[in-house]
C-alpha cells in the first residue's frame, strides 16, 4: 500500500512539473495596485492606520502631552452596477495611550477602545473618469470610560 501512494505521488508531481509554466506575477501586481488606487474600487481592504499626536494649548502642562492609536478600518464594497458603488467603512480606534483632561488632577494617560465611527458612502465614476464619493458619517458613543465622547453624531461625508 505504501508502494501504491509513493507512486501515485510521484506521478502526481511529474505530471504538475510537466504543466508548469512560468507565469509573469508581475503584471497582476501592477493590476491590482493600480485598482486599490482607484476611490471607486470594488476591491476590499484592511487597513490599520498609527497615529502619534502631540498636543499644545493653555492648560497646565497641556505642551508634554502626546498620544498613540493605531485604528483598523475596513473598507467593504458593494457594486451596484458598473461605475456606481456602495462603501461601508468602519474606523475602530484603539487608543495605546492617550491623555485624559480633568480640573482636579490634569492629565492622566488612559488606553482602551474610541468611539467607532461608520462611513457609508455612494461612489461613482463618470465617463469622464471623474469618480465622486459621498454619504453619511456616523459616530457610536462605544469608547470606554472617559475616552468616549458620549454621545452619538451623524453628518454628511463628501470626498
Amino acid at each position: 500500500m505504501k508502494r501504491i501512494l509513493t507512486l501515485i505521488s510521484a506521478l502526481a508531481i511529474s505530471a504538475s512539473l510537466s504543466c508548469a509554466q512560468e507565469v509573469d506575477h508581475t503584471s497582476d501586481a501592477d493590476a491590482i495596485a493600480k485598482e486599490m488606487a482607484n476611490a471607486n474600487t470594488t476591491l476590499g481592504s484592511l487597513n490599520f492606520q498609527g497615529d502619534y499626536m502631540h498636543f499644545r494649548g493653555d492648560l497646565p502642562l497641556a505642551n508634554q502631552q502626546n498620544a498613540y492609536t493605531v485604528s483598523f478600518q475596513p473598507i467593504l464594497p458593494y457594486p451596484v452596477r458598473q461605475g456606481l458603488n456602495i462603501f461601508l467603512r468602519p474606523l475602530i480606534p484603539v487608543i495605546i495611550s492617550g491623555p485624559v483632561y480633568s480640573a482636579s488632577e490634569g492629565f492622566e494617560n488612559k488606553s482602551g477602545l474610541g468611539d467607532i465611527a461608520i462611513d457609508l458612502i455612494v461612489g461613482k465614476t463618470w465617463k469622464s473618469k471623474w469618480v465622486t464619493l459621498a454619504g453619511m458619517e456616523m459616530s457610536l458613543p462605544t469608547g470606554t470610560g472617559s475616552l468616549s465622547s458620549g454621545r452619538t453624531t451623524l453628518g454628511p461625508d463628501f470626498y
